[in-house]
């Protein structure tokens, strides 16, 4: 799990001195800020080998605070992830900061973008029957942002892995994908 982490950490920090502009811009407010997101998961670890837990729901809100640079940005948010079999249930949702940085700088007449987001916060993982626990949680996902027509709402797809707290010794973890909105 600390190895996960570190390289989600060392992954970002290559991804932001890559994309780093060496001229100093000012960057404003985000156009349509709100992106919503909502797909199917995929369970791995002991969800999946000792629950025989395999699909889930997954679902989110993010607000774009500002553009940190060309093609990058920051947002917070909310997600959750939801799954269920045999009357046993995994529930898990947080709050988190992030950051998506833009991985096709400079390109004119382009139709879409592509991205990389890693976002880290404080989530919530709950069992039925059984507890719930508070911790470290996250997501990192590399997606393509279509453009719609001038004025038109943008959407695009993502694909990721995502972690919750581990909750009585069973870690929380799988691979995503969504279909995100922005408005």
């Amino acid at each position: 799990m600390k190895k996960t982490i570190i390289t989600l950490v060392a992954g970002a920090a290559l991804i932001a001195a890559a994309t780093a502009s060496g001229t100093p811009k000012q960057y404003g407010q985000v156009q349509k800020p709100f992106e919503v997101s909502a797909g199917a998961m995929y369970f791995l670890g002991d969800l999946n080998d000792l629950a025989d837990f395999t699909f889930g729901f997954t679902a989110g809100v993010d607000y774009y605070m500002s553009q940190m640079g060309q093609g990058s940005s920051s947002f917070v948010g909310v997600r959750g992830w939801f799954g269920s079999k045999s009357g046993f249930e995994v529930t898990t949702y947080g709050a988190h900061y992030g950051v998506k940085f833009g991985l096709q700088q400079g390109q004119m007449n382009k139709s879409g973008d592509l991205y990389v987001k890693l976002a880290g916060g404080f989530y919530n993982t709950s069992f039925s029957p059984g507890n719930d626990k508070w911790g470290f949680g996250g997501f990192v996902g590399l997606g393509y942002d279509v453009y719609g027509q001038a004025g038109g709402t943008p959407f695009g797809m993502e694909l990721g892995y995502q972690l919750g707290p581990s909750n009585s010794g069973v870690n929380n973890q799988g691979v995503y994908g969504v279909v995100t909105f922005r408005f």
